[in-house]
């Protein structure tokens, strides 16, 4: 894990800003630190580098924005359900393990083409 020390609240968010740009579409980032250590400043920033132009809060339960979530960990059930969903693509059932790590629909997808390539034949003729 990188350590990075800001200086003020101009600084972080302009960091953050500069940062939203490069994270790839469908990444889920969670932020954790205690209380006062400049995770709604971050986020505030990552937002405005994003051309969000809403308000952003954070609370005990999560982001808000006006929105309680419903489970603490709701941003990694949502990426879960889109990876289940990409999979499903394939249009079987599979069988097996699948680790998946800063995952998002485009590199799902991908992962579901790789898929349709190597079993190309079993998948076509319907051999398990």
């Amino acid at each position: 894990m990188k350590e990075i020390i800001f200086n003020s609240i101009v600084e972080t968010q302009s960091f953050a800003a500069d940062f939203a740009k490069t994270v790839p579409m469908g990444t889920v980032i969670g932020l954790i630190g205690d209380l006062g250590t400049g995770k709604t400043t971050f986020s505030q920033g990552f937002a405005k580098g994003l051309g969000i132009k809403d308000k952003v809060i954070q609370g005990t339960n999560g982001i808000l924005n006006g929105k309680v979530l419903r489970f603490h960990n709701e941003p990694v059930r949502h990426k879960t359900l889109d990876l289940i969903g990409d999979l499903a693509l394939l249009g079987i059932s599979i069988k097996g393990h699948v680790t998946a790590a800063r995952s998002g629909h485009e590199s799902n997808v991908e992962f579901v083409k790789m898929i349709k390539k190597e079993y190309k034949e079993q998948l076509e003729n319907n051999i398990p």
